[in-house]
């Protein structure tokens, strides 16, 4: 981070947000949908900077560095398993267990004495929901509950949808992620217009409920209803005049 932008984040509000420019470490992270991995399958996702493969072993999901310890290639490149519970290196054959990340063994060179000297990350994991998380951070992972929002344990709750990497800073979700006035950009778009609907400027909170912040306790997060609680902006003044 350059200087001024550390000189910034300590003038904040939100220094530790600004700081992580990659993501907030020690904490939950969902990774892939459950559909996602089968069985024995492989999958790499970067998170917070980290190339990390998944696999799902007696249906059990690990989650272990994508990073070769002897010349840092990829396991992803090629993904072998020659026996359960490990992942073995295209390159040389330096295998892994998937529990701890210790060098088990090294298909090229069974003597070697780098075996059981040498490991590499691994990471908690635990699937919720129809969705995979992993802890990514240095510290002991605290209880999944503690990074999920409120009724996400609820019996009839189940995550759908569709994953993208974007090519983009992390951030950009995060602060637009609930701002309801982006309506105004697509107020020229032609399916508005095409259609004739009438479109408003954007929408603001009828009163302070609509949203809920839960900070202390379980469950912590944001509860958004603005949906049931809001209210749309069709005329705007600039000056005391009308914007048409």
């Amino acid at each position: 981070m350059p200087a001024d932008a550390a000189g910034s984040a300590e003038a904040s509000k939100w220094p530790r947000y600004l700081r992580a420019e990659l993501g907030f470490s020690n904490h939950w992270h969902p990774a892939l949908f459950s559909h996602e991995l089968a069985e024995g399958a492989f999958a790499s996702v970067k998170m917070l900077g980290r190339q990390i493969l998944l696999t799902r072993v007696d249906r059990q999901v690990r989650a272990i560095a994508d990073q070769c310890a002897h010349h840092g290639v990829r396991f992803s490149a090629q993904p072998l398993c020659f026996q359960k519970g490990t992942v073995s290196c295209w390159y040389h054959g330096w295998t892994y267990s998937l529990a701890d990340g210790q060098l088990t063994d090294v298909l090229t060179s069974p003597d070697s004495p780098v075996i059981g000297q040498v490991g590499i990350p691994v990471f908690a994991a635990e699937e919720q929901q129809g969705l995979i998380f992993v802890f990514v951070g240095d510290q002991e992972p605290p209880a999944l509950s503690e990074d999920v929002p409120p009724g996400f344990f609820e019996p009839n709750t189940h995550c759908l949808g569709i994953r993208r990497t974007v090519a983009s800073n992390w951030r950009l979700g995060v602060e637009n992620g609930f701002d309801t006035t982006h309506i105004f950009m697509h107020r020229d778009s032609p399916l508005v217009s095409g259609n004739k609907l009438a479109l408003p400027y954007g929408f603001v909170p009828a009163n302070c409920g609509a949203m809920e912040v839960h900070a202390q306790g379980w469950p912590k997060g944001v509860v958004d209803n603005l949906a049931q609680n809001y209210k749309p902006v069709f005329e705007a003044q600039l000056h005391g005049q009308p914007v048409l």
